[in-house]
This record gives C-alpha cells, sequence and structure tokens, in this order.
C-alpha cells in the first residue's frame, strides 16, 4: 500500500520484467494471483471491493462489489473460479470471477 503499484516478479530470477503497475487511485493492501495468466485479484483501504485486474493490459476487468466496510482478507479456489471475501462489515462472501454479484454471504 505504501506506495500503491503492483510489481511482477519472475518466481525463476527474482527480477522484476516489466515496469511496475500504477494503483495510486485506489491503493493496494491484498493482492492474490488467479488462474488466469497476467490475471491479479485486489482489494485497498480506499474501496470495500476487489477489482479484477488484468496485468497484461493494465485495466480492471471487473468489479466486485457488496461489502460495506474494507476488506482484510482474500482467497482463491484452487480449483475454479471462486474465490472469498472478509471485511471488517462482519461479512464473508463468495464470489465467482466470471459473473458480477455475490453468489454467497454469510455473517
Amino acid at each position: 500500500e505504501a506506495d500503491s503499484k503492483l510489481y511482477m516478479i519472475n518466481a525463476q530470477t527474482g527480477q522484476t520484467d516489466q515496469p511496475p503497475f500504477k494503483c495510486e487511485r485506489d491503493g493496494v493492501s491484498l493482492v492474490s494471483s488467479t488462474h488466469h495468466d497476467y490475471c491479479v485479484l485486489t482489494a485497498g483501504p480506499k474501496y470495500n471491493a476487489v477489482h479484477y485486474w488484468s496485468l497484461y493490459d493494465n485495466k480492471i476487468l471487473r468489479k466486485f462489489r457488496g461489502h460495506s466496510g474494507p476488506i482484510h482478507d482474500m482467497s482463491l479456489c484452487p480449483s475454479e473460479d471462486l474465490f472469498l471475501t472478509a471485511s471488517n462489515d462482519r461479512t464473508v462472501r463468495l464470489w465467482n470471477i466470471q459473473q458480477a454479484g455475490c453468489v454467497g454471504q454469510m455473517e
């Protein structure tokens, strides 16, 4: 969150292969890889949503809104495009990367 940039680091070399992706407008405090090359999920302190980013062209592909407080945890399903978010609003929500809107909610 300090400089609100995402750095893609090559796991084999430990080096950054391209310039950082700028996220100053929204800030980023959580990042999760996805099953899709060059796409990540991000959440930040300035919005109560998750952004699905394409790092290939530095664009937000989808926004997942529904929490009324900051998101403090995020976990991707290892076998499907489903992910969970936990928020300060005391809810856990289930999402599908392929569709807008919350799939399920637990309070």
